[in-house]
């Protein structure tokens, strides 16, 4: 499997401009030194949308949410100590 920090910076690079503005215009280098606040911030907003029922935040980032599906889904088929 591909590394997961790896897997996150690639995914926010092809999507910056979802990212908003100022992402959109940084460089990939910028991203890839973001990616773990990046990654919170999706998180916390994943986590709101799902509480609160947005599914405008969650068609906006279906491709996140598809990634953390992803990633949730092959974490389950491994044992907790590998």
């Amino acid at each position: 499997m591909q590394d997961v920090r790896a897997q996150l910076a690639q995914i926010f690079i092809e999507h910056k401009a979802d990212l908003g503005p100022e992402a959109a215009r940084a460089s990939d280098q910028v991203i890839l030194d973001r990616v773990d606040d990046i990654t919170e911030a999706l998180l916390r907003g994943l986590t709101t949308a799902l509480t609160e029922g947005d599914a405008d935040w969650l068609r906006r980032y279906a491709w996140f949410v598809d990634l953390v599906t992803a990633m949730l889904e092959d974490a389950a088929g491994k044992p907790l100590d590998e």
